[in-house]
C-alpha cells in the first residue's frame, strides 16, 4: 500500500503552499497524522524532499514512517522558512532512512 506516501506527499504539499499559514501547517500535521495512522505502511519512500536540478539532493530511501512524522512536526516548529525546513528535513533523511 502507499497510502502513506501519498499523505506524506500532501503534508508537504501544503507546507509548499503555505509555510508560514498557520491553516497549510495545520493541514500538513493533519496529513502527517494520517499518515502515521497507516497500518499497511511501515515505510514511506522519499525520492526528494522537494524538486531541485541537482543530483546531491537526490535521497532515494525509505523512512519510517512515524520517525518521519515525529521529525518533520519537531521541523515545523524550529524552522522559520520552507526553505531552511527542506534543507534540514533533506539531511535528516540522508542520515535515518535505509
Amino acid at each position: 500500500s502507499f497510502t502513506a506516501d501519498a499523505y506524506y506527499a500532501l503534508a508537504m504539499i501544503s507546507l509548499r503552499r503555505g509555510y508560514s499559514s498557520n491553516k497549510y501547517r495545520d493541514d500538513a500535521i493533519s496529513s502527517l497524522n494520517k499518515m502515521s495512522e497507516q497500518k499497511a505502511d511501515s515505510t514511506v519512500y522519499i525520492y526528494r524532499v522537494v524538486w531541485t536540478p541537482y543530483p546531491e539532493d537526490v535521497i532515494k530511501r525509505n523512512c519510517l514512517k512515524n520517525s518521519l512524522a515525529v521529525n518533520e512536526r519537531i521541523l515545523l516548529n524550529q524552522t522559520s522558512t520552507f526553505e531552511h525546513f527542506t534543507i534540514t528535513l533533506r539531511g535528516w533523511c540522508k542520515d535515518n532512512c535505509k
